[in-house]
C-alpha cells in the first residue's frame, strides 16, 4: 500500500488509495455495529438486574409485614369476647404446655375456693422444683390468696401443688379433676399429668385448646384481676411478715410498646426444654380484646406483638 504524508500543522494527515480507504470504512462499520449492539446487551442486562432488585425488595417487604415471618410450632390469634379465629398455625397440633397447664388449675381453684381461705403447705409442695414462690413454709397454714396469685405472677410450681392438694387431697386426684374439666369444656386435644406443667409427659394441649381455655379464664372475675398484676404484697408467716411477688410476664411488666395505646391483660407463659417457649397474651385497643397463642416459639417477644399489631389492624 502507498501512502503519501502531508504535515499540517501539528496534525498529521494520511492519504489513502480509495480502495484501502473502503476497506478501512467498512472495517469501522462493522466495529461501530457491534459497539452499538454491546451497548444494547448492557442495556437489557441492567434493566434485568433492576426488575430482580425490584422483585426482591417486594419478596423482603411481604416476608417482613406479612405471617412469613411467624416461625412457632403452633400459633392461634382469636377474638377473647367472640372466640371467633383471627388467624392460626397447626392450631390442632398437640404440644407440650409447660407453665401454661397452670391456666386450669387457676380455673378450678378460682371456681371452687375463695381468697380469704386458708390452706395447709406440705413438704412435698414447699419443695417442688422449677420456677417457684420459694418460700412456702412446710407443715404450715397458709392464706389461699397469696398462694393463688403467686402461682400466676411467678408461675410457682410449689404454689400449684400447694393448691392442687389442698382441693383434692392429692396431686392425682386433682389432676383427674383437671381432665374432667377439660373434657367438660370441648378441650379435645389437651389432657394434663401435673397441675403445674413440670412433668411434660402426658402433659399437652393445642392453640386452639389453649385459646378457649384464655377466655374461660378471662371470665372469671378473680383470675383477670391477678392476671395483669405487675407485682403484689401480702401479709404471710414467714421471716419478716411480707410476700412480694413480680409478675415475669414480659409483656404484662412492660406492655406493648409496638402497639400505642394498647393495654395488656393477661395472661400466662411457661417454659421447658421440650415445650419451648410458650405465651398467652391477651391485650386490649379501642374497645376490642385480642389475644394470641404461641407454643414452642423462637421469639416470642417479637411474634407476639407482631400478630396482635396485625390483628388490631385488621390484616
Amino acid at each position: 500500500m502507498t501512502r503519501c504524508a502531508i504535515a499540517v500543522g501539528v496534525v498529521l494527515l494520511t492519504l489513502v488509495p480509495g480502495s484501502a480507504r473502503a476497506a478501512i470504512v467498512s472495517v469501522d462499520r462493522v466495529e461501530h455495529q457491534a459497539a452499538v449492539e454491546q451497548a444494547a446487551l448492557a442495556q437489557k442486562l441492567a434493566a434485568k438486574d433492576r426488575r430482580v432488585n425490584r422483585v426482591a425488595s417486594r419478596s423482603a417487604a411481604r416476608a417482613t409485614h406479612s405471617y412469613d415471618a411467624i416461625a412457632p410450632r403452633a400459633a392461634l390469634v382469636f377474638d377473647v369476647a367472640t372466640g371467633e379465629t383471627l388467624w392460626q398455625l397447626n392450631s390442632a397440633q398437640r404440644m407440650p404446655i409447660a407453665s401454661l397447664t397452670k391456666m386450669m388449675t387457676a380455673l378450678i381453684i378460682a371456681d371452687r375456693h375463695q381468697p380469704a381461705e386458708t390452706l395447709m403447705i406440705s413438704p412435698k409442695a414447699a419443695h417442688t422444683p422449677g420456677s417457684a414462690i420459694g418460700v412456702l413454709p412446710a407443715d404450715k397454714r397458709v392464706p389461699l390468696e397469696p398462694v393463688f396469685v403467686g402461682m400466676l405472677l411467678v408461675s410457682g410450681n410449689d404454689a400449684a401443688e400447694a393448691l392442687a392438694e389442698d382441693d383434692s387431697g392429692t396431686e392425682a386426684a386433682f389432676v383427674q379433676r383437671m381432665n374432667r374439666r377439660a373434657r367438660a369444656m370441648g378441650l379435645g386435644c389437651t389432657h394434663y399429668s401435673t397441675p403445674h406443667g413440670l412433668q411434660d409427659k402426658g402433659n399437652y394441649s393445642c392453640a386452639r385448646d389453649v385459646a378457649k381455655l384464655a377466655r374461660a379464664d378471662l371470665e372469671n372475675p378473680w383470675i383477670r384481676q391477678v392476671a395483669d398484676l405487675r407485682k403484689a404484697k401480702f401479709p404471710f408467716p414467714i421471716k419478716g411478715g411480707k410476700l412480694e411477688l413480680a409478675n415475669n410476664d414480659f409483656f404484662v411488666q412492660r406492655g406493648l410498646r409496638q402497639i400505642p395505646g394498647s393495654r395488656v391483660t393477661g395472661l400466662k407463659t411457661g417454659y421447658t426444654d421440650p415445650a419451648g417457649r410458650c405465651y398467652v397474651v391477651t391485650a386490649t385497643l379501642g374497645g376490642r380484646e385480642l389475644g394470641v397463642v404461641l407454643l414452642h416459639s423462637p421469639d416470642p417477644l417479637t411474634e407476639v406483638p407482631m400478630l396482635l399489631g396485625r390483628a388490631f389492624a385488621g390484616r
